[in-house]
């Protein structure tokens, strides 16, 4: 192989990489800035089972609609948490099927949340004027839920059992009523009540 042609190939590979993802930094409130890729939907391979179903780290945040929530009163309940940008577009491409899922399963003890990362409320409200959820949109204006967790890559989606365990992780948009969705979703939403949490456990 010449070096002409060594070079064409990692030329290629450099290209077919960067199209996987798009790469940005967020300013948040404070004046920071964090570095996060912006990855594109990609079907079932972005669903990843956590195997050391670890506990989910706190998570209170002011709700936009006003008032708070705390992850730890919707123990009991399957969540999923899913962390995005109104700038990026898998993230918007991803609302109906996830307002499709909250519809259909939320009787059966599904709660989403979606933590906006590094916006103001007022940004958010606009966004919101013509793409209604519902389900409350929490604000992490500036990205401390978002670094606690180790998370850069928007849009990214995790998925805790009745005990707040972390059973999934997506990194990507998806189809949230995709069959493999429901599948991975049915056996946590069919376990009777949550597992008593460990003292310290948040």
């Amino acid at each position: 192989m010449t070096r002409l042609t060594m070079a064409l190939l990692l030329l290629l590979l450099m290209l077919c990489s960067s199209a996987l993802h798009a790469e940005r930094l967020i300013a948040t409130d404070d004046g920071d800035q964090i570095p996060v890729a912006v990855y594109p939907a990609e079907g079932g391979r972005l669903l990843r089972h956590y195997a050391t179903q670890r506990q989910a780290p706190a998570l209170r945040l002011p709700v936009l609609d006003g008032g708070q929530i705390d992850l730890g009163d919707l123990r009991g309940k399957v969540v999923l948490v899913n962390f995005w940008e109104t700038w990026c577009p898998p993230c918007v491409e991803e609302i109906p099927s996830l307002q499709q899922l909250c519809r259909r399963l939320r009787p059966q003890g599904l709660e989403i949340l979606a933590v906006d990362v590094g916006e103001s409320p007022a940004t958010m409200r606009k966004f919101l004027e013509n793409k209604p959820t519902g389900f409350p949109v929490l604000m992490d204006t500036r990205g401390e839920a978002l670094r606690r967790r180790g998370i850069y890559a928007f849009p990214t989606t995790l998925v805790l059992d009745r005990s707040h365990r972390i059973r999934y992780a997506v990194f990507g948009a998806f189809d949230s009523n995709s069959a493999e969705v429901t599948d991975a979703l049915t056996p946590l939403l069919a376990a009777d009540g949550p597992v008593p949490a460990q003292q310290g456990t948040p």
